[in-house]
């Protein structure tokens, strides 16, 4: 039994063409998804029939069960097999027009109208669902219509929403009500709508204390965030890019409606690959200049109580969106005001929840973050182990890459001759398939990726072929797969990029196929692996020297010759066919790739042609496959692949970094990152002053030194009373002069005496002038602050969450 499309939205609607059973003209045939109640489908053909999805509440493979009944009552049972995808990773057919700045009020979206969901109807309803708690905290979906008998060939409607705080979902509707049948429809993205001031304050207060009934989070024990951008990308092993905000979406045909629009400072996020402790999730996001965003200070990631995967009671996504995401939103942006002005540099601490939701969802920090270690393959091929020991390896056939000593995991390499342009074949050999499998607690899943002669390179998952048309990302029990996309217009469309991780044994690989040679850059990030790992990859015990050891546990002198390192050391790899775990096109077979009696060539000549150094400097690896293979295009493939696993080992190394920056009451450590060498300030709220030494630290040896004596404390403002007595002292002093001038007509006291008495009463009477003076001056200062605040909190009433800025960062008005 085939089903058409293979893979579908968790929320259901999606038109299947189920074929392969023959099927009678008056037959009655009924469709169950894992067990969900039967309905009906049509019949198309004397061999095809269509049904409709219903909608589900888990991701992943899902059992179809087919049952038809033909009119003498015989029934016939058949069974397949279809994905559901989770919302984030899915492509939606709905598009929100000006979708990051919606509210309530009049919005518009569009449509494909030729989808086969809508065909069979020239009208359509529009329906607005949305998501919210029962009276059991769990999460159901309400709906709304929004629009009736739209036609549907316009593509486009104006719709109204109102704002009610929960997040949406817009399903445009075959019109047709068809009984017994789940109903057919496509769906927007899941999105929320932005609420006024005092909306999103009281949802945030009614979310806190929600919030404070539940178990804290296990932040301390979450694995930290990747200290910068470049650690992130490199990072496959523990992270996967963020559905909703990453570098690769931007051009994607899944983000039509918009990419980081939950974190808006964000230019790419990672979240966990598979659930932390307690199911919870780690989102850690990065600005533009590749620093790590503490959302104390902009919008960033922090823990979430439940991951975007799903799991047992917690559903797919939508958990993740309603409990962490749609909170933040509410906390840290529809619920600020803009009430300073930034020249000023004042920032105002009132009315701000968002520091009350980080102490629920713990700010994105590296501290204690161990970066992976990379390794690679490319060329004709050149390898660099896990250890990082480099050597060429020009064998034809299946080879061990790398496997675990108990045998839990194991990874092939096929590396076949290199063939010319013009069909002939040279004295060197290039990667064109690789293969794994990790027998773990969750499954066993085979995955291979291999170079297709039209399609670039295929990604199989047990021999089939993954389909990324309906989705970039696919999940598997261990393991996650994603087909890259680039945001370069100028982008090689030969080209194709895969990420295939094993996510509960720690290993991953990043495969880059061209249609001439695959390259791959392994990354393993399991300490726990050290030692235990064999194969052309090495031994993953931080030392080179012992990385030539063959399966004999015999070690080769790491200064040996190519040709020995080929002979004595890659051959000792080669697989035999009843341990292949490569699937074979049809036709072909394991022996139809093992050439063992192949000599390629091991040395290059001296004298390079001067267009060979042209394009390749002095890079030697350039240079052998230009001279082997006389292509220019495989050549510069050999320098860009070098400079991406440069910058990858780069990025394996551990960076010195400070202590998160603490949080402080009445103000904020305002600073880039935490790296060596970084400089913070502390910026204190509207009400505040810092105090103690200088707000002005630097990471220096890996801490910020003592800030125990810095703070921001509240200022105490002059009291009527004490203004008012102090006039009244001044003006009481000021009487004392003129009764000492009086006192002057005595006559017991001499002219000098009286004339010093004058001089004194004079300057007495010079300083308390001077001193009302500026107490009238204070006065007005004070009094004009106040009257400048109340007009300005009365003329900044706006309906929705703004940033202000200070130093050059945003900063939420606290």
């Amino acid at each position: 039994m085939t089903i058409v499309p293979r893979y579908g939205p968790m929320l259901g609607g999606q038109y299947l063409i189920i074929s392969g059973p023959c099927i009678e003209q008056n037959a009655i045939i009924k469709v169950s998804f894992s067990g969900s109640p039967q309905k009906k489908c049509e019949r198309k053909s004397e061999f095809a029939f269509a049904c409709i999805t219903p909608l589900f509440s888990h991701t992943g493979d899902t059992p179809v069960k087919v049952e038809i009944e033909n009119l003498e009552g015989d029934n016939r049972t058949f069974q397949g097999l279809y994905t559901v995808l989770n919302p984030a990773n899915s492509k939606h057919r709905v598009y929100r027009q000006n979708a990051p700045d919606w509210f309530s009020g009049r919005q518009n979206i569009s449509w494909d109208p030729d989808v086969p969901e809508l065909q069979e109807d020239n009208f359509v309803d529009i329906h607005l669902f949305f998501l919210m708690e029962n009276n059991d905290r769990r999460l159901i979906w309400k709906r709304d219509v929004l629009n009736e008998a739209v036609d549907r060939l316009q593509g486009s409607a104006e719709v109204y929403l109102t704002g009610n705080g929960y997040p949406m979902a817009i399903r445009v509707t075959a019109e047709t009500i068809r009984i017994d049948q789940s109903e057919r429809g496509i769906w927007s993205d899941i999105f929320p709508l932005a609420l006024t001031f005092d909306q999103a304050n009281q949802s945030c207060k009614n979310w806190l204390n929600s919030e404070a009934k539940l178990p804290p989070l296990p932040s301390d024990d979450v694995q930290p965030c990747p200290c910068t951008l470049d650690q992130a990308l490199l990072d496959i092993v523990r992270f996967q890019p963020d559905p909703d905000c990453n570098m690769f979406n931007r051009n994607s045909q899944f983000s039509r409606t918009g990419n980081c629009l939950h974190r808006r400072d964000a230019a790419h996020c990672i979240r966990l690959a598979q659930a932390g402790p307690d199911g919870i999730d780690n989102l850690c996001c990065y600005d533009a200049d590749k620093n790590l965003i503490d959302s104390r200070l902009r919008e960033g990631g922090s823990v979430q109580r439940y991951h975007y995967l799903g799991g047992p009671e917690v559903l797919p996504y939508l958990s993740n969106f309603y409990f962490d995401v749609l909170p933040f939103l509410h906390c840290c942006r529809y619920s600020q005001k803009e009430q300073n002005d930034p020249s000023d540099g004042i920032i105002n601490a009132n009315n701000n929840l968002c520091p009350q939701y980080i102490k629920q969802r713990k700010y994105s920090s590296c501290v204690n973050y161990e970066p992976p270690r990379p390794a690679r393959t490319n060329g004709d091929p050149h390898i660099t182990t896990l250890d990082g020991y480099s050597y060429t390896f020009n064998g034809v056939g299946e080879f061990v890459y790398m496997k675990t000593t108990d045998g839990t995991f194991q990874s092939q390499i096929r590396f076949e001759q290199f063939r010319k342009e013009n069909g002939d074949l040279v004295d060197a050999s290039v990667c064109t398939a690789f293969v794994s499998r990790h027998f773990s607690t969750s499954g066993s899943d085979i995955v291979e990726v291999r170079l297709n002669s039209i399609r670039t390179a295929d990604l199989l998952v047990n021999g089939d072929v993954i389909d990324f048309d309906e989705s970039n990302v696919h999940q598997f029990p261990g393991i996650f797969v994603v087909q890259m996309t680039s945001n370069q217009p100028n982008l090689n469309t030969t080209k194709k990029e895969f990420i295939v991780s094993f996510t509960e044994i720690g290993i991953a690989f990043r495969a880059i196929a061209s249609p001439a040679v695959l390259s791959i850059l392994p990354v393993v990030g399991n300490k726990t692996l050290a030692g235990s790992l064999r194969g052309l990859l090495g031994d993953f015990d931080e030392n080179p020297d012992n990385d030539l050891r063959k399966p004999s546990e015999e070690i080769l002198l790491t200064n040996s010759t190519s040709e020995t390192i080929h002979y004595d050391f890659g051959l000792s790899w080669r697989i035999t066919g009843d341990i292949s775990l490569f699937s074979y096109e049809p036709g072909k077979s394991f022996s139809d790739y093992q050439l063992p009696r192949f000599r390629p060539t091991f040395i290059l000549p001296t004298n390079l042609p001067p267009e060979v150094v042209e394009v390749c400097g002095t890079s030697r690896e350039c240079a052998f496959d230009f001279t082997l293979t006389d292509s220019v295009e495989f050549a510069t493939e050999t320098v860009e692949l070098l400079i991406i696993f440069n910058s990858s080992l780069a990025s394996s190394s551990k960076i010195k970094s400070c202590e998160d920056l603490p949080s402080v009451v009445g103000g904020v450590w305002n600073a880039t990152n935490t790296l060596e060498g970084s400089n913070a300030t502390l910026s204190c709220f509207h009400g505040y002053e810092a105090t103690g030494k200088s707000g002005n630290i630097q990471c220096y040896n890996g801490s910020w030194g003592n800030l125990s004596n810095i703070k921001c404390i509240p200022i105490v403002p002059i009291s009527t009373t004490m203004t008012t007595k102090a006039v009244t002292t001044s003006i009481e002093l000021m009487t004392e002069p003129t009764a000492s001038i009086e006192m002057s007509a005595s006559p017991d006291r001499t002219d000098n005496e009286i004339e010093g008495s004058s001089r004194h009463n004079y300057v007495i009477t010079i300083c308390v002038v001077v001193l009302v003076v500026i107490i009238i001056v204070i006065i007005a200062v004070v009094l004009y602050r106040l009257y400048k605040n109340n007009r300005r909190q009365e003329s900044t009433q706006y309906p929705f969450g703004k940033l202000s800025y200070l130093n050059g960062y945003s900063v939420y008005d606290y």
